[in-house]
């Protein structure tokens, strides 16, 4: 991953929560009919229910969870204060000085 995680896309980033494909489709291709269902929304993806993601072929309940749990965790993160958010301690210093 040479640019990192933000130089992947949305379909990118839950094919590797997915982690594999099925026989005709590969993760990236199962990940992009998952978003196209709920029109790459996030927000909407991080409401469906389990048994509607474990419908896709290849994605069953275990695989369902472990997306909403990510989404979940993003979701608290960013309902974190900006500095807790940080990289690193020199946005702290100069969030501070603000």
């Amino acid at each position: 991953m040479a640019g990192g995680p933000e130089a992947l896309s949305d379909a990118e980033l839950l094919a590797l929560l997915i982690g594999s494909g099925t026989t005709k489709q590969t993760a990236v291709d199962l990940a992009s009919s998952i978003l196209k269902s709920v029109s790459g929304d996030l927000e909407a993806l991080s409401r469906c229910p389990v048994r509607r993601l474990a419908k896709f072929p290849g994605i069953g309940d275990a695989k369902a969870v472990n997306i909403l749990v990510a989404l979940e965790l993003s979701n608290r993160y960013r309902q974190l204060p900006i500095a807790f958010q940080s990289k690193s301690k020199l946005n702290v210093v100069l969030l501070l000085k603000c």
